[in-house]
């Protein structure tokens, strides 16, 4: 998996975790939790102000050129027969998270250029 999918998948996280954090303490914003306390009579908007946390997973089906690229993935199981499918690919899992306390992640150059920044 290149290093700009993984900061891709690192970028995206973050976005969310924003989203969510920005909606949440939007006054105008009805949410599940707004529209949940109005059932009991309370006036809320917004969402819950704890702490949110986004994890978002990558799985890709990716060409086994050498067993040191295998070993250098995040895989799942260390025998090649069994990770191998069709003699040529293995199944590579990336996982990012992202919390509302995180900083942002910082992007190389030439993935930057392809995403908004983060505000």
């Amino acid at each position: 998996m290149s290093s700009s999918s993984d900061e891709l998948l690192d970028w995206c996280a973050y976005r969310l975790v924003t989203c969510a954090r920005d909606a949440a303490e939007n006054p105008n914003f009805l949410s599940p939790f707004a529209n949940e306390a109005r059932q009991y009579g309370l006036n809320i908007a917004g969402g819950v102000r704890g702490d949110i946390t986004v994890i978002l997973a990558l799985v890709v089906n990716e060409p086994i050129t050498s067993e040191s690229q295998l070993s250098a993935s995040t895989v799942l199981s260390d025998s090649l027969e069994r990770l191998a499918v069709g003699g040529t690919n293995t199944t590579v899992f990336k996982i990012s998270h992202s919390r509302s306390s995180s900083s942002p992640p910082s992007l190389s150059p030439s993935t930057s250029k392809n995403f908004p920044p983060i505000s």
